[in-house]
Formats: C-alpha cells, sequence, structure tokens
C-alpha cells in the first residue's frame, strides 16, 4: 500500500506527463512550420525575385520585415499596456490603477 502522499503525487503526476507530452509535440510543430517558412523567405522568395539569398541587401530586407512584424505582434497583442504619451513608465502603478509620475526630487505624483 502507497503512503497518501506517494499517492496522491504518483495521481498529480499524471496530468504533468500529459502536459509534457503536449508541449513536446506542440514545439515539434512550431519547429516543422519555422523550417518551412525559413526555407520559403531564404530559399525560394530570394530565387524568384532574382536575389542572391545571402546578399547583403536580402539581409537586411528580411531582418527588417521581420523587426517591423514583431514590433506589430507586441503593439497589437491583447493584454498588453500602452506606453503612457506623458513620458512615464507604464509599468510602474500606485495600486490603485493610476501611474506614478516620478518627478526630479524625489516627488511622486499621481496621475488621473
Amino acid at each position: 500500500m502507497l503512503h497518501p502522499r506517494a499517492r496522491t503525487m504518483l495521481l498529480l503526476s499524471i496530468p504533468a506527463v500529459l502536459i509534457g507530452i503536449a508541449s513536446s509535440l506542440l514545439l515539434i510543430v512550431v519547429m516543422k512550420i519555422a523550417a518551412v517558412l525559413q526555407h520559403l523567405l531564404w530559399r525560394n522568395l530570394p530565387a524568384t525575385f532574382g536575389v542572391a539569398f545571402d546578399s547583403p541587401f536580402w539581409i537586411i530586407l528580411m531582418l527588417t520585415l521581420t523587426g517591423i512584424a514583431v514590433g506589430l505582434v507586441i503593439r497589437y497583442s491583447p493584454g498588453q499596456r500602452t506606453v503612457n504619451r506623458r513620458g512615464g513608465s507604464p509599468f510602474t502603478s500606485t495600486g490603485t490603477g493610476h501611474c506614478v509620475n516620478y518627478r526630479p526630487g524625489g516627488r511622486r505624483e499621481p496621475r488621473p
């Protein structure tokens, strides 16, 4: 007979194993999609435009477009706080839902 704590831990390990299997399968799928995109963007697409895949022009173009795509994802992803337009940090808060404005001299003034 198992100790009650050992039995509980054994029962809790079942969801952990299932989550681990699902995570690894998801990672495999994401890696396959990344490999297809890499082949498409770095082999097929430059050949379509008649550009060498290792030319500086193509590398700078791809990195620029990737940066724009990442910026758009970060900007428009749900749940992200917007940057305070008055220059304050969006990550500091008074705990009351108001951002804190740090003034020189150590004064803190809550924002409306």
